[in-house]
């Protein structure tokens, strides 16, 4: 039932969720006042500090939700390199988004373009979108690697896939806050 429960199918349930508690709060309230008035400021100041926390701390431990930097990415490497495949190991959540907003692709061009990878699990993700790749990686001299620094979600494969391409030889350039590793022989 709840397999593929996403944010935006699971609104329904925490509204409803929020209705109950709140009849709930209002009949405790009508009941006995102090504990209506306890209940009221205690969920008062989870939600500041809730809130707080959200809106200050939330992308040190979760990531950025919005990576500024990765349109003027996409359009330097257009600019550089119009004729190379490009794998990309950076830290924006569904990458392809990105590739999308740079390259003004519309929906038919992109599902004509692209490919999924499927997990074991039954999730599909996007893995290709014409020349650019992401999540498999695998060296090939011919490509370009793009890889974030300073990855919080993936800092692990980041060091993976950087140590592998200066093992075989890639060099590397920096652009922004990014590692563009070409071959040179």
């Amino acid at each position: 039932m709840f397999y593929d429960l996403q944010t935006y199918k699971s609104n329904p349930l925490f509204i409803m969720l929020l209705v109950f508690a709140t009849e709930a709060i209002l009949w405790i309230y009508n009941r006995r006042k102090v504990l209506g008035y306890f209940i009221i400021v205690t969920f008062s100041i989870i939600f500041i500090i809730f809130e707080i926390f959200y809106f200050t701390k939330i992308n040190d431990r979760v990531g950025i939700g919005y990576n500024s930097d990765f349109i003027p990415l996409i359009g330097y490497l257009d600019e550089e390199y119009p004729n190379k495949e490009i794998y990309m190991e950076t830290d924006a959540l569904q990458q392809y988004i990105y590739l999308l907003l740079a390259e003004e692709m519309s929906p038919y061009d992109f599902m004509a373009d692209k490919t999924f990878l499927r997990y074991r699990g039954g999730e599909i993700e996007v893995s290709q979108v014409g020349r650019y790749h992401f999540l498999e990686f695998k060296i090939n001299t011919d490509w370009i690697y793009v890889v974030e620094e300073n990855n919080l979600f993936r800092k692990e494969k980041e060091e993976i896939v950087r140590q592998s391409l200066e093992n075989a030889g890639f060099s590397y350039e920096k652009y922004n806050n990014f590692f563009i590793y070409s071959y040179s022989e």
